[in-house]
């Protein structure tokens, strides 16, 4: 049974944007919340803000952090979040987020 999945509450747009993330807990299970961050090679374009985010999530409950894409130049850039905790079967969970950077000014298709 997977405990801990991801809700994208929006997809990146194409310009500077922030996203929020929302953890839910499903079954009946307490999930505590190690660490959350981005694979070390992946985050020059992403800044990552858990300081809000609860630790400890009761069954149905859950909580959020959010994802700011900062483009510095017009391509795609992608960043792998991980997040460790204690859940049983998925520790640690892992996605991939993208996004693209455009020059302000002109038409992305």
């Amino acid at each position: 049974m997977s405990i801990l999945y991801v809700i994208v509450n929006q997809p990146f747009p194409v310009i500077p944007f922030t996203i929020l993330k929302t953890l839910r807990v499903s079954g009946a299970f307490t999930l505590r919340i190690k660490s959350v961050y981005f694979l070390e090679d992946t985050i020059s374009q992403f800044q990552l803000d858990a300081s809000s985010m609860s630790s400890v999530l009761e069954p149905d409950e859950s909580t959020a952090f959010t994802i700011k894409f900062k483009p510095k130049s017009p391509d795609i850039s992608s960043a792998t979040v991980i997040i460790k905790s204690n859940d049983p079967d998925e520790t640690p969970y892992t996605f991939t987020i993208t996004g693209t950077g455009v020059v302000v000014g002109t038409t992305h298709p």
